[in-house]
């Protein structure tokens, strides 16, 4: 009976517990599954419970890397042909008589 009651607890818990850490590290639940399973095959113990923050880690990262490259690519673009503020007038020099 208490062997019964230790795997129905163990398959309960992998699903709500990935949807836990889903939502709380703003990643898919199914990746957060997978990341523990793939943990506790390749480390064990220690694979499955540090496979999520770090799984977080690097996603988290790459979204960061994403938007500041975007960010850089439009600021690019943008610098030549700003149309924001004032213009400018000619100075004295460049104006034609």
């Amino acid at each position: 009976m208490l062997v019964f009651s230790i795997i129905a607890h163990t398959i309960l818990q992998a699903p709500v517990q990935a949807v836990a850490y889903g939502r709380t590290l703003k990643m898919h639940p199914l990746v957060a599954l997978l990341m523990t399973l793939f943990g506790a095959v390749f480390a064990g113990l220690i694979g499955a419970i540090l496979a999520v923050p770090i799984t977080a880690v690097v996603i988290n990262v790459q979204r960061l890397l994403k938007k500041a490259r975007g960010e850089l690519e439009a600021g690019g673009e943008n610098e030549g042909s700003s149309t924001d503020g004032p213009a400018l007038e000619p100075s004295p020099s460049e104006a034609a008589p």
